[in-house]
């Protein structure tokens, strides 16, 4: 009765676990002897399969015994047999209703009356061993020499009982006897509940909401501005406001600044983290046409010429809003002389990416 007390005081995630490890030295060991390339999903198979008649094969097994144990207490006392399978069954029955009334107050287990059925037939293949035994004669030992394999509470319970009865001079009519067996039965039942009921549960019930974030550093298309000193430019704000293409001509003597926002509408922090340029850099642009042409990148009133890695730096966006100018000016001035005409139309191609991240804090 300890050992099913044991088991069922587990709440329901011990008990699982106790079960997995049963089906897995069990179940699943010999389906391998039959067939030892088992994939994974054939022993999760095999493992759902296996769930509920290992539960139920281990309800039969412990009511068995307890039956077998039961019998041997009530076969101290002088009784006919068949009270004595009877008396063994009803001891099995209440505490098998005492069990699932038990598990009522063990968290996440349940009682069931299904279960009672299951253990009563665990009892009932008992009680048929015990009187094909007992009526063979095959258990006609000394009731002293049974007593040694009960437990010391029952042996203790016996001892109490038999001084009892010399003390009030009682014969041996069994009446005394079977309200003892009952009332012994309705103890031990009560003591397994009272138990269970002194456990304390301890719950935590919460709700979290997480906001909503984004990721948006994008151009303002509503700051892009053009200055165009006898130049012909158009610009487009295309891919959801990610890029800005422009096309400018220019003749001598004449410049085009072009100026747009970048912010950062999203809630995190973002950081410029590198400026890289598509096509010619200012660097390059100088190295191979000045004093002819003159190509500038600043953002936020710093310039740049080639490809930067900022991000050792703390070039930011604060969420929400924040925003910083890009400014890229194009110059062809007037030549100062000959050598500095252009022999034929130059088409450029003049590119730069900002590369944000957001700020880990």
């Amino acid at each position: 009765m300890g050992i099913i007390f044991h088991y069922s005081n587990m709440p329901s995630y011990q008990s699982d676990e106790q079960s997995d490890k049963v089906i897995d030295s069990t179940v699943i060991k010999i389906a391998k002897f039959f067939k030892k390339d088992l994939t994974k999903e054939q022993e999760y198979n095999i493992y759902m399969h296996s769930i509920y008649p290992v539960r139920k094969y281990a309800h039969v097994f412990e009511f068995l015994v307890l039956y077998i144990l039961v019998f041997l207490f009530i076969n101290c006392f002088e009784i006919r047999l068949s009270n004595k399978l009877l008396y063994a069954l009803l001891w099995c029955f209440i505490y098998a209703v005492g069990d699932e009334v038990h598990q009522l107050f063990v968290p996440g287990r349940t009682g069931r009356v299904i279960d009672v059925l299951i253990d009563m037939l665990g009892s009932s293949i008992g009680l048929l061993g015990c009187y094909i035994i007992k009526s063979k004669k095959w258990l006609y030992v000394n009731r002293c020499k049974q007593s040694k394999i009960c437990l010391l509470f029952f042996r203790f319970i016996i001892k109490l009982y038999y001084d009892t009865r010399e003390v009030l001079n009682m014969n041996k009519e069994g009446r005394f006897q079977t309200v003892l067996i009952i009332l012994l039965a309705v103890a031990v039942v009560g003591m397994s509940i009272g138990f269970a009921a002194l456990q304390t549960q301890l719950t935590i019930n919460g709700n979290a909401t997480f906001k909503a974030a984004k990721w948006e550093v994008i151009w303002d298309n509503s700051t892009v501005a053009e200055v165009e000193n006898g130049t012909e430019g158009t610009y487009e704000v295309t891919n959801n406001n990610l890029n800005v293409n422009y096309t400018v001509t220019l003749k001598p003597n004449t410049s085009y600044k072009l100026t747009v926002d970048a912010i950062n509408k999203g809630t995190f922090d973002a950081k410029l983290n590198s400026i890289n340029f598509t096509g010619l850099s200012p660097a390059e642009v100088t190295s191979q046409y000045s004093p002819k042409i003159s190509y500038i990148v600043t953002y936020g009133g710093t310039a740049y010429s080639q490809n930067t890695d900022t991000s050792s730096g703390n070039i930011l966006l604060p969420k929400e809003t924040g925003r910083t100018p890009l400014v890229v000016t194009l110059t062809y001035p007037m030549p100062g002389s000959e050598a500095d005409l252009l022999d034929e139309d130059t088409t450029l191609t003049l590119g730069v990416q900002l590369n944000f991240v957001p700020v880990v804090e």
